[in-house]
């Protein structure tokens, strides 16, 4: 039995549209660790920004350039492939030191190196900033004008609707450039 998604509004629906995520560059996230690395300890930690890379081809990559297992690789989580991403990856070293400068991983850029006391691990962090570009948006002045002449109820949910959505946007947005 077919299920129908088209259900009914409690308002008119908004006549907007946009095309999101055409490039990596539309869509940015940047993971917030949330604490202070501590500068001493076994594990080295690297601040890597990727496009088009994935977190555990990140990972395995680190595993074998640093000669470690990959179970030694941590991240705190799994980032989008298809973004512009910052993430944390700890490599547990022991006391043997690396050269970052040899590190090569196609789409990868080493941001930050620090030290830690232990691994980074799934979940550690506070959360994470998203920028998401939008291409092609039609119909936001008619959406506008519409709450704005309705006056009504109806009229000042939309009005919220879309410029929260908008305030949001533009206040994560403004943290990082290209969008």
């Amino acid at each position: 039995m077919p299920f129908d998604l088209n259900f009914p509004f409690a308002y008119q629906p908004l006549d907007v549209s946009a095309v999101f995520r055409q490039t990596p560059d539309d869509f940015f996230v940047d993971e917030q660790l949330g604490f202070a690395l501590s500068g001493q300890g076994e594990h080295l930690c690297l601040h890597i920004e990727k496009t088009n890379q994935n977190t555990v081809f990140v990972a395995k990559q680190l595993a074998e350039w640093a000669g470690i297992k990959q179970m030694d690789v941590g991240y705190c989580g799994l980032k989008d492939r298809h973004a512009v991403t910052r993430q944390w990856f700890s490599l547990y070293l022991g006391k043997r030191e690396v050269d970052i400068s040899a590190l090569q991983i196609a789409g990868c850029t080493v941001l930050a190196v620090s030290k830690h006391d232990c691994k980074l691990r799934r979940g550690m962090h506070a959360g994470n900033a998203f920028c998401d570009s939008a291409a092609q948006l039609q119909g936001l002045g008619r959406c506008f004008s519409t709450a704005l002449a309705n006056g009504g109820r109806a009229g000042r949910a939309q009005l919220f609707l879309v410029s929260s959505v908008l305030g949001a946007a533009a206040a994560i947005c403004s943290k990082w450039k290209p969008c």
